[in-house]
């Protein structure tokens, strides 16, 4: 790249070039420029898989058989997808899904769990990359269902399974 720090290492079992995430991250979550760039490369083959998989699993095969009971005509079918950075992605993401849940937590639980699943990172680039996207509180203003994940897992399941049936 331009400023002389690679990217890239090379795998010693095949030869070929693979990403260092980590170095990647931290130039991209410093640089809002070279965020965008990349985003403008990988967001469309993202897409693209995405979509694929939506279509794939939103379709009800079980319609063709012969079968025909009840219970299997009242079932609905329901896609989840998860995508960090959905808010980021603009309107035209959005709409292509009927409901939207955000998992929130508080911010400071958010650092600390970021920082917990990536101890190699410094607390300040936690905060970059946290800073690098929509806060999650206005995420969850934007949403049709909010699950709150700063208290205990039994909750958390609690909600879940509430909103899985308001929405199935």
């Amino acid at each position: 790249d331009d400023e002389g720090q690679s990217t890239k290492t090379t795998d010693t079992n095949n030869a070929s070039p693979n990403i260092d995430r980590r170095k990647l991250g931290d130039l991209v979550f410093r640089d809002r420029q070279k965020r965008k760039k990349l985003n403008s490369i990988t967001h469309p083959k993202i897409i693209k898989i995405m979509l694929k998989r939506i279509f794939f699993e939103g379709l009800d095969l079980g319609r063709f058989s012969k079968s025909k009971s009840k219970s299997k005509r009242k079932l609905r079918r329901v896609v989840c997808v998860d995508i960090p950075l959905l808010f980021e992605g603009g309107i035209p993401m959005r709409t292509l899904f009927g409901t939207v849940i955000v998992v929130a937590c508080n911010s400071t639980l958010q650092l600390e769990r970021l920082h917990g699943r990536n101890p190699d990172l410094t607390l300040e680039q936690c905060r970059q990359r946290i800073a690098s996207q929509i806060p999650v509180e206005e995420k969850a203003r934007k949403a049709h269902v909010v699950i709150r994940n700063d208290g205990s897992l039994k909750s958390l399941k609690s909600q879940v399974r509430q909103v899985k049936e308001d929405v199935a």
